[in-house]
């Protein structure tokens, strides 16, 4: 009698073991599957209503190979703090998508905090006509101070004056700047550097960082 005593409790405390292990997985694999709905979903919502030609605009210079299937945007501004920390990461993540993506780099200027951005665009811009935009693009975020005349140094440094001090070709340029930040509103982007990507199946995607280039370029 002891015997069947001892073995009926033995079997109880071994189902109700099984029990909670099966509780405990089975609220694993529910997490798990809520946890992947929700990412998805997180996914699905940085897919933007536009087209890619919209978001490269009249981009016509960039770095990497000219038939990467992807297209990377960025809209920056060259007195943003966190421009410049992304600026940093950028040549890493080319190397890292070499023959997979392009980078171009569009104007987006956040003129009501950052008084001299419009300026450091509109000379890039004048650059970018003399086919010198990424030198010059590079040093504009390779200032250590960040002024008028910091940029004006940019500019002779670079053999823009001429260019510059032309009022008919900086209007040109400051006009481009224009159409790059109405790309932006109309793309109702609230900050800088907002990074685009645009796919080979024809998607705009809004990145977060350059970080999750992994989850979408394949």
């Amino acid at each position: 009698m002891k015997l069947r005593i001892s073995f009926g409790k033995d079997l109880f405390t071994a189902l109700v073991l099984i029990m909670v292990a099966l509780y405990f997985a089975m609220t694993a694999v529910v997490e798990t599957v809520m946890n992947e709905a929700n990412l998805g979903r997180q996914l699905e919502k940085q897919y933007i209503n536009a087209s890619p030609s919209d978001v490269i605009g009249t981009v016509t210079q960039f770095q990497g190979s000219a038939s990467s299937p992807y297209t990377l945007i960025e809209f920056g501004d060259y007195q943003c703090p966190p421009c410049h920390f992304w600026f940093n990461q950028i040549p890493g993540a080319m190397q890292a998508y070499r023959g997979r993506v392009r980078f171009g780099f569009r104007n987006y200027p956040l003129t009501a905090i950052h008084p001299y951005a419009e300026q450091a665009a509109v000379a890039a811009e004048l650059a970018r006509k003399q086919g010198m935009f990424w030198p010059v693009h590079d040093e504009l975020y390779s200032l250590s101070s960040f002024d008028s005349a910091a940029i004006i140094h940019v500019i002779h440094s670079n053999n823009l004056w001429a260019a510059y001090g032309d009022k008919r070709r900086r209007q040109a340029a400051a006009a481009d700047v224009s159409v790059d930040v109405t790309e932006a509103r109309k793309l109702k982007l609230e900050e800088t550097p907002t990074f685009l990507l645009c796919t080979p199946g024809h998607k705009v995607i809004k990145l977060s960082g350059l970080n999750q280039l992994p989850q979408f370029v394949k």
